[in-house]
């Protein structure tokens, strides 16, 4: 038991997933030079206490009794994976500082997550050119203008990256603002003129409000949503809306799923990823800020995004209470049945066998085999 910064008594009971979530234990992956040493850097910041972590209680219930499922994530980097016992969100406790993550994401992230991890101008362009031809961009903007009829709207974009979310909807006529902490992306989206900013949200609360704010794939990353959600309900108009996407824990690591290729649970266990959410969860966190769901769409209700992703399109509604459901049984029976499972399911082995031989096929020139195999599902 230890205290959190409120004081509280918090219990973290050991249930690991496998021996292979422990820490200590090396993953023994075959990746590049440049990748291996930004791995390196953040363990020995997590390890000397560069990065300091602090526990607390549950950001959703407040409740502070976990159970800790994994010890380090998929680079071996440390990192406790905890299910809250009383609500089920799967989330990192202790949590690095936001100094610490913002000092990652700027030196770290995309080094080594990613293809476009050297950060050249080419790279920027082909990134941004293919997200606006079969990146989420197009998929949200349907989904977005299917439900809502948005005329001359003002739109802000947390996450934004080099902007091609952004340039979607400004080509269609709206007063849009994206906003993201990278500014390697971020200069090629303001090169081509784009309304881009190394900004918090914070900084933008006197600003004219917004009629929709976007979240693609950025809430999972935010240690702090409480504060973040709490501000984007002041930056929106009294009828405005607020567009989600993040993971979903159901179809990251579902076996049958046939919206992702890879079936190992470390997949779905990364430093940057603060939460892992499920539907329920998603709808407690939503819920608890007064945000009631209109639309919701992922691999039950028509996943248009195609990948295993959640996305829910939001109103605020200031009469509504918060009923919390705890779904901590139905995610920790998933999560274990999935560990248990992982050996009778091809995807795992091959995953496995491209991870271990990534150096040995570098020298033998057979690296892009696999990325021909599956282009339409790259390697996380």
């Amino acid at each position: 038991m230890i205290q959190d910064s409120n004081k509280s008594t918090l219990t973290f009971k050991k249930k690991l997933l496998s021996r292979r979530f422990k820490y200590g234990l090396k993953t023994n992956l075959s990746y590049t030079e440049t990748k291996n040493h930004h791995i390196h850097q953040v363990q020995h910041k997590i390890i000397s206490g560069q990065y300091k972590l602090a526990s607390r209680s549950c950001p959703v219930c407040t409740k502070s009794d976990f159970t800790v499922i994994a010890e380090i994530d998929r680079h071996s980097i440390p990192k406790s994976s905890v299910l809250c016992t009383y609500c089920g969100l799967m989330q990192t406790n202790p949590v690095p500082r936001d100094s610490d993550f913002k000092d990652y994401y700027e030196n770290h992230y995309r080094y080594i997550y990613g293809k476009f991890r050297r950060s050249s101008l080419e790279d920027h362009i082909e990134n941004f050119n293919k997200n606006l031809r079969v990146g989420r961009g197009p998929l949200i903007y349907q989904l977005v203008t299917q439900q809502l009829e948005l005329k001359r709207a003002r739109i802000l974009d947390i996450g934004c990256g080099t902007g091609s979310m952004v340039k979607i909807f400004t080509d269609h006529g709206h007063d849009c603002l994206g906003i993201d902490y990278d500014n390697d992306f971020l200069e090629y989206g303001i090169s081509i003129g784009l309304n881009l900013r190394n900004c918090s949200i914070e900084s933008l609360i006197h600003d004219e409000p917004f009629d929709l704010i976007i979240m693609a794939q950025s809430l999972e990353h935010d240690p702090n949503p409480n504060r973040t959600l709490e501000i984007v309900s002041k930056l929106l108009k009294r009828n405005g809306h607020l567009f989600v996407t993040v993971p979903d824990v159901r179809y990251v690591t579902m076996p049958e799923s046939r919206y992702r290729r890879i079936r190992n649970l470390f997949g779905s266990i990364s430093f940057p990823h603060v939460f892992v959410f499920s539907l329920q969860s998603l709808m407690n966190l939503l819920g608890k800020h007064l945000f009631e769901i209109k639309t919701l769409t992922d691999h039950e209700h028509g996943n248009s995004l195609g990948d295993g992703h959640l996305a829910v399109l939001c109103s605020k509604n200031n009469n509504r209470g918060f009923d919390l459901i705890s779904d901590y049984e139905e995610v920790k029976d998933l999560l274990f049945s999935i560990e248990k499972t992982r050996y009778f399911v091809i995807t795992y082995w091959y995953d496995e066998f491209r991870e271990h031989s990534y150096n040995i096929r570098l020298k033998l020139g057979l690296t892009s085999l696999s990325t021909k195999m599956f282009k339409s599902h790259p390697p996380h």
